[in-house]
């Protein structure tokens, strides 16, 4: 689902998708990524999930609820909800909390230089200054559906995806680069956009940190920190920029 989305469809045919698809598309990416955390409650550990990170789902579902067209936004925010009340009840079966290795924090604060090149490497036109209002709506409205995605891409590419080649006898090695292929290719969005910086130097360099940062802590919780950062920067260039 996360590899042939709604941009995808929209390259290959050339037609602009109605707003209510791309909400629904991305309502159920997260709704399927509380499904996953669901089914797999009793070894979060296999997937790299630590309490920190529920608390991120739960957060960004809530944000997401208000984010999307009511239709798809209601189920969103139950689904949130639900994850509460799991939570809540101690339904969730985390491993015992472990020390982040040294470096962790480094690792994660890669994410703004790698963001932020851009200014370096190019010549770039400030737009026309926002105004504060505009700044403020921008921001916030980034707030509310990035943290949803990138909980939703986090469960896929360094959760559920790591632990089933890891099932398959595949090494910790061959799972990494696995997922940071895949997790490249699936933003294919980009180079349809013309970012082409972004597709195909950005984001591998990103796939790689978030990887592992994941593979060093045994968490999604730093590479959901480091994505989120990294992602935030990106958008305040295109905003001023």
């Amino acid at each position: 689902m996360r590899l042939v989305d709604q941009d995808l469809v929209v390259w290959i045919f050339r037609a602009n998708a109605p707003v209510w698809v791309i909400h629904w598309y991305d309502g159920v990416a997260y709704i399927l990524t509380a499904t996953i955390v669901w089914l797999n409650r009793h070894r979060l550990a296999a997937l790299n999930i630590d309490r920190p990170f529920i608390i991120a789902v739960m957060l960004g579902g809530t944000l997401y609820a208000f984010y999307l067209t009511p239709s798809i936004g209601v189920f969103v925010g139950m689904t949130a909800g639900f994850i509460y009340v799991a939570d809540q009840y101690k339904l969730f079966v985390f491993s015992i909390p472990v020390p982040y290795p040294k470096g962790t924090g480094m690792l994660i604060l890669l994410s703004i230089p790698l963001a932020l090149a851009p200014v370096l490497l190019f010549r770039l036109t400030v737009k026309t200054p926002l105004s504060l209002p505009t700044f403020i709506a921008d921001i916030f409205g980034y707030l509310q559906y990035d943290l949803a995605l990138i909980v939703f891409e986090e469960v896929v590419f360094r959760g559920a995806l790591w632990a089933y080649l890891r099932s398959l006898g595949l090494s910790e090695q061959t799972a990494f680069y696995v997922q940071a292929f895949l997790f490249w290719i699936a933003h294919h969005r980009i180079l349809v956009l013309g970012h082409q910086y972004s597709f195909w130097v950005a984001v591998p360099c990103v796939s790689i940190l978030l990887g592992l940062l994941a593979w060093r802590s045994k968490s999604l919780t730093p590479s959901t920190i480091a994505h989120f950062m990294f992602n935030f920067m990106t958008q305040l260039l295109l905003m001023i920029f």
